[in-house]
Formats: C-alpha cells, structure tokens, sequence
C-alpha cells in the first residue's frame, strides 16, 4: 500500500472540492480555475518539500495472485 499524495495535497484537494459547491459571483467564476490552479500548486510543492503521508487523500494497492506451481 502506498500513498499517492501527502498532508499538503489533502487540504488542497478538499478546498478545490468544496469551493465547486459554492455560487460565485459572475467575475469570481471566471478566476476559480485559475485560483484552483494556484492551490493545487501550492499543495502539490509543499508536498515534495515536507513529505507527510498521515493524511493521505488517496492510496493504491498491487495485489497480485501467486502463480500455480509447475507440475
């Protein structure tokens, strides 16, 4: 199991997740992609500065099945 993104990226992520619930202002709709972008940036450096896999936002798992044994 390892974790695809750190603590930075988390907060990041919900505030991007949230912020979609909300109704903005005409003007304010046209810059949340770009305020998105900025966050996610943010997250996504502070991460690879001080790497915190505590509150992992998302994780992957390989499983494999083992093979028969030749007979």
């Amino acid at each position: 199991m390892k974790a695809m993104a750190g603590y930075w990226v988390t907060p990041a992520q919900r505030f991007c997740y949230y912020e979609q619930n909300f109704e903005p202002f005409p003007v304010v709709r046209f810059l949340l992609p770009i305020v998105w972008f900025a966050v996610q940036a943010a997250g996504g450096l502070l991460d690879r500065l001080h790497r915190e896999e505590s509150d992992a936002w998302n994780y992957v798992i390989v499983a494999r099945k083992p093979m028969e044994a030749a007979t």
